[in-house]
């Protein structure tokens, strides 16, 4: 019968030749690792303090030829699932970022009588911030849609149309002048109605 140290010492020698035809692989192959971003290590023995273990097992290989087709390949290493080693995302082609796009609110939206059930109807399941995040890209492309709708200048013509039929004020070139001293005179822009 083997000692325990034989045993070992066998066990580690065949756990060296196989790690060592498996980097003659590697290297007969002429792969090559790609890009990476994000973390440093792909593995975590899930300890803390002394008995960590972190470590860079996880690559992705490829050959000379698909890094020439997609030299703009990237692995991307994301978070720890329920494994204690990380995913590894394959990103074939980095997305120019447009940067910040503001986001400017028209309280004109709230005015809309449609406004609430576009907004907040419909009903979306999840945590809070997943339903909060769904409601607000869902009223984005309302307002889009309301923005390219909205025509400031059909507006006021029928806003001038209805205050040219009141009787207590008439409008000429684009003043409203009314009997009453109180009341401020207004003027038609294209961008909206002014007080003089």
């Amino acid at each position: 019968m083997k000692s325990g140290k034989s045993v070992r010492e066998s066990v580690c020698r065949e756990l060296w030749a196989r790690i060592k035809e498996f980097n003659n692989c590697v290297l007969s192959s002429n792969l090559v690792e790609c890009e990476h971003v994000g973390p440093g290590f792909t593995f975590c023995n899930g300890q803390i303090g002394r008995c960590r273990v972190v470590s860079r097992l996880d690559q992705f290989l490829c050959s000379p030829r698909v890094l020439k087709l997609r030299p703009q390949i990237v692995t991307k290493i994301l978070g720890f699932g329920t494994s204690n080693h990380r995913a590894l995302n394959i990103v074939l082609s980095v997305l120019q970022s447009k940067g910040m796009v503001t986001f400017r609110f028209t309280n004109s939206w709230v005015e809309r009588l449609d406004f609430r059930e576009v907004a907040w109807g419909h009903s979306y399941h999840g945590d809070p911030m997943y339903r909060f995040t769904k409601k607000l890209q869902r009223v984005k492309v309302c307002f889009k849609l309301w923005a390219s709708n909205f025509s400031t200048n059909n507006e006021l013509k029928e806003l001038r149309k209805s205050l040219e039929d009141t009787p207590n004020g008439a409008i000429s070139n684009g003043y409203i002048y009314t009997p009453s001293d109180n009341i401020p005179r207004l003027t038609f822009h294209s961008h909206g109605l002014h007080t003089k």
